[in-house]
C-alpha cells in the first residue's frame, strides 16, 4: 500500500481502502469474463463449424438415397404393402422413406446451395429432424414460414404448453443460450457518489457479470455435449452410407443382371403377370428398405 493509499484511508476512515477492494473483486471478475468470452466465441465457431458438417452430411445421405427410387418406384401396390409389413418392426414404410426423403429435399432446396448456420432451414433440418412433430401432430417438415418457427422454436424447448413443455419462449431460450455472444454493459462508477454507492454499485456490476460467467460456462458444457453428439452422428451417417452403396450396388445388379435388358424384360413380363419384380427381388428390396429405413432414422436425429 502506498503513502497516497495510507493518507487516503486515515482522510476517508478506511472508505478508500474499501472501494479498493471491491474495484479489484470486480476487475477480476471482469478479467475472467474477458477470457471465458473469448473461449465462448472460440467454441462458438467451432461448433458452428459442426453444425456445417452436420448439415453436409445429411445432404449427402438424402442425395445418396435417391438411388432408392430408381427401383422402388417400379413395385404394384401389392408389393409395396408387403414391403410395408416387412418394415413395419422398424417403424418405417416406403411411403415415410418417401416423404423423409423429400422434407430432407425441401432443406436442401431452401438454402440454393449456400452455406447454411444454424439459423437456415437447413441448419433447422439438421438440429430437428425431418419429421421434428410440431405440438398439432404435424410434421415440421411440413410446415413453412412462422409456422415453422414457431413450431420448431416449440420443439427445442420440449414441446407446446398445452404438452406440457417449455413452449417457444423456452425455445427461444435454448437458441439464444447456444448461439447469443454475451454482450458486457459496463456503467461507470461516477466520482460524484459517495463510498458506499460507489461499492454498492460495484458489487451491483459484479453480480451481473458472476451471472454472464455462469450462463458461459454452461453454454460450455452444452457446446462440448454438441461437439459430441455432432461427431457420433456424422460418424455414423458417414459408416452407413458405406454400407448403404455396397448394398445397393449388389441389389441393383441382382434385380437388373443384364442391366436395360433386364428392364425390358421386366417391362414384358409385367404385361402378362402385372408383376415387374419376381419375390426374389422383393426380398433384395426388403433389405435395400431396411438399410435405407435405417441411414434415414440417424438422418432424422437431432442434433440437440
Amino acid at each position: 500500500m502506498s503513502v497516497k493509499d495510507v493518507v487516503l484511508n486515515i482522510a476517508t476512515l478506511g472508505a478508500h481502502h474499501r472501494i479498493q477492494k471491491a474495484t479489484e473483486h470486480y476487475e477480476d471478475r471482469l478479467d475472467e469474463l474477458k477470457d471465458l468470452n473469448a473461449l465462448h466465441e472460440k467454441r462458438k465457431e467451432d461448433i458452428n463449424t459442426l453444425f456445417h458438417d452436420v448439415i453436409e452430411v445429411k445432404k449427402a445421405a438424402i442425395i445418396e438415397l435417391r438411388k432408392v427410387k430408381k427401383i422402388t418406384d417400379a413395385l404394384n401396390v401389392k408389393q409395396r404393402q408387403e414391403i410395408d409389413h416387412h418394415l413395419e418392426g422398424q417403424d418405417y414404410s416406403l411411403d415415410k422413406i418417401d416423404s423423409s426423403m423429400k422434407a430432407g429435399e425441401m432443406a436442401i432446396s431452401a438454402t440454393k446451395g449456400a452455406v447454411a448456420g444454424a439459423s437456415t432451414a437447413l441448419g433447422a433440418w439438421a438440429l430437428v429432424g425431418t419429421f421434428g412433430v410440431a405440438s398439432t401432430g404435424t410434421a415440421i417438415g411440413t410446415l413453412s414460414g412462422a409456422a415453422a418457427t414457431n413450431a420448431i422454436l416449440a420443439w427445442f424447448g420440449g414441446g407446446s404448453l398445452a404438452a406440457g413443455g417449455g413452449g417457444i419462449a423456452a425455445g427461444t431460450a435454448v437458441l439464444g443460450g447456444l448461439v447469443a455472444i454475451p454482450v458486457i454493459a459496463i456503467t461507470g462508477i461516477f466520482q460524484h457518489l459517495t463510498a458506499n454507492k460507489k461499492i454498492k454499485r460495484l458489487k451491483e456490476e459484479e453480480i451481473k457479470i458472476i451471472e454472464l460467467i455462469d450462463q458461459i460456462k454452461k453454454n460450455l458444457l452444452a457446446f462440448d455435449a454438441i461437439e459430441l453428439r455432432c461427431k457420433e452422428l456424422i460418424e455414423s451417417i458417414t459408416k452407413a452410407l458405406e454400407a448403404f452403396e455396397v448394398i445397393y450396388q449388389t441389389s441393383y445388379k441382382e434385380i437388373y443382371p443384364l442391366g436395360f435388358i433386364s428392364k425390358v424384360f421386366k417391362s414384358i413380363k409385367k404385361i402378362f403377370t402385372k408383376k415387374y419384380f419376381s419375390q426374389k427381388n422383393i426380398k433384395q428390396i426388403q433389405i435395400l428398405g431396411e438399410t435405407t429405413s435405417h441411414i434415414l432414422k440417424i438422418v432424422d436425429s437431432p442434433v440437440l
